[in-house]
């Protein structure tokens, strides 16, 4: 029930997009979103291996140079990972189809804040403690 009602769902969002159902190619993008706070490039593709090492290469040569560029076709999105990324995998192997899924994500808006970590036996003495002992 649940994935006839994602289909439907699917069906509908491409054919708002302008995707006609009898589209059948191995490259195309699955959506295009385009508001003020969210832009996104969806691409799916089957390669061959070694194309896709050489694609994933590309992509940790832009990552070392600190930004991402996604274009297909007229849509791009640029993208500017700070040094504190989100990394989550996930590998699955189901009825001889394996998949191997990883996400990275990282926010823009803040910097993120080393905060200083330590462990201790003892409490630390506050400045306000130490002005109060001295006066």
């Amino acid at each position: 029930m649940i994935r006839i009602i994602k289909s439907r769902i699917r069906r509908r969002t491409n054919e708002k997009l302008g995707v006609p159902r009898s589209r059948i190619s191995s490259t195309k993008p699955l959506r295009r979103r385009t508001t003020m706070e969210k832009k996104t490039v969806v691409f799916k593709e089957k390669m061959d291996r070694n194309k896709i090492i050489a694609c994933m290469n590309d992509l940790l040569d832009s990552f070392k140079a600190g930004t991402v560029c996604i274009q297909h076709g007229e849509d791009l999105v640029t993208l500017k990972p700070n040094a504190h990324i989100s990394l989550e995998m996930e590998a699955s192997v189901k009825k001889g189809k394996e998949r191997l899924t990883i996400e990275l994500s990282w926010r823009n808006d803040k910097e993120h804040e080393d905060k200083e970590f330590r462990i201790m036996a003892e409490e630390p003495v506050s400045e306000t403690e130490d002005e109060t002992v001295s006066a």
